[in-house]
C-alpha cells in the first residue's frame, strides 16, 4: 500500500523495496512482536519516513492502548494530538531507565525492560521514562527505533549511538542507539562509572 502513494519501504519482513523514491518509509509493522506473540502488553507498530534531507516524519501507535506518537522534522512531538517534551532527570541516581541487555556498572534507580523500542524511546520523549539504553552486545535495526528516536530529537530529548555511529541510517544495517531526557543523563548513560 506505501508503495502506491509513492514511499519507497525499508522493513524486516519485506526487505528494501520500490528501488530510489523521494521519500523511504522505514517500518516495523509489529514492534514487540515475541510480546504480542506472548500476551505481553507491549507492542506497537512504527514508521519513520526518509526525505533526501533525513528522517523527515515519524509515527508509532501502541496496540494495545490505541495511543498515538507522531514527529515532525522540526515541529515537535505530540502524543494524542498533545506536545510531548521529556523529564529533566539529570542523574543516573535518580533515573528510571528502559534498557535492554547486561548493563555492569549502570547504576540507576530503576530500571524497566519493555521489548518494544519504539515505545520506550516514545516513553523517554514524553517523559514516563528517563533513558534509553542497550546493554553489551545488544542491536537494534532501523526500523525498530527510528520513530521512537525522531519523537526523542523532536520533544527536546538529547541521543546518541553507543559506538559513536550514525543512527540515521535507512539501511539494514544494526546500531546501538541511547536517548535520555537530559545531555547530562546521556552523557552518564554513554559512559557509567565503571564501579
Amino acid at each position: 500500500m506505501l508503495s502506491r502513494v509513492g514511499l519507497a519501504v525499508l522493513s524486516e519482513e519485506s526487505g528494501h523495496t520500490a528501488g530510489k523514491l523521494p521519500l523511504l518509509a522505514v517500518l516495523d509493522p509489529i514492534d514487540g512482536s515475541t510480546n504480542a506473540h506472548r500476551g505481553i502488553a507491549a507492542y506497537s507498530t512504527s514508521i519513520c519516513v526518509f526525505d533526501q534531507a533525513g528522517p523527515w516524519v515519524g509515527t508509532v501507535v501502541n496496540h494495545l492502548t490505541g495511543t498515538r506518537y507522531h514527529a515532525i522534522r522540526g515541529e515537535g512531538a505530540w502524543r494524542d494530538g498533545k506536545r510531548i517534551s521529556p523529564s529533566a532527570c539529570e542523574r543516573l541516581a535518580g533515573s528510571i531507565l528502559s534498557l535492554s541487555g547486561p548493563m555492569p556498572g549502570l547504576h540507576a534507580w530503576q530500571y524497566r525492560t519493555l521489548g518494544c523500542a519504539s515505545l520506550e524511546l516514545c516513553e523517554v520523549a514524553e517523559g514516563s521514562l528517563d533513558g534509553f539504553v542497550l546493554g553489551r552486545g545488544v542491536t537494534l535495526h532501523s526500523w525498530d527505533y527510528l520513530a521512537g528516536l525522531l519523537l526523542c530529537v523532536e520533544a527536546g530529548a538529547a541521543i546518541s549511538e553507543s559506538d559513536g555511529k550514525d543512527p540515521w541510517v535507512a539501511t539494514a544495517e544494526p546500531r546501538r542507539p541511547v536517548a535520555a531526557a537530559t545531555l547530562a543523563l546521556l552523557q552518564a548513560l554513554v559512559s557509567p562509572d565503571p564501579a
